[in-house]
């Protein structure tokens, strides 16, 4: 666990427990492309948001909307 989000901890946790030049993947954040330059392998992933509706699946979207629903119309009463 990191103690903060800074680029010397992160930096500090990296040489701690990951040896140079493995590839390390991480999320878009920039601060980890300075810290991993020149001593690891560094690829970003960033997932693809088209809609506030794709991060979650429609499984659980839908009855929490109707649930919304059922609330604002009948006010508790179904």
């Amino acid at each position: 666990m990191l103690p903060d989000a800074s680029t010397e901890s992160l930096a500090a946790f990296l040489a701690a427990y990951v040896e140079p030049s493995l590839t390390v993947v991480t999320a878009g954040w920039q601060p980890y492309k300075g810290t991993l330059a020149g001593t690891y392998i560094h690829k970003r992933y960033v997932a693809p948001v088209s809609s506030p509706m794709s991060l979650f699946p429609a499984y659980i979207a839908r009855p929490s909307l109707l649930d919304r629903w059922q609330l604002s119309t009948y006010q508790g009463a179904v």
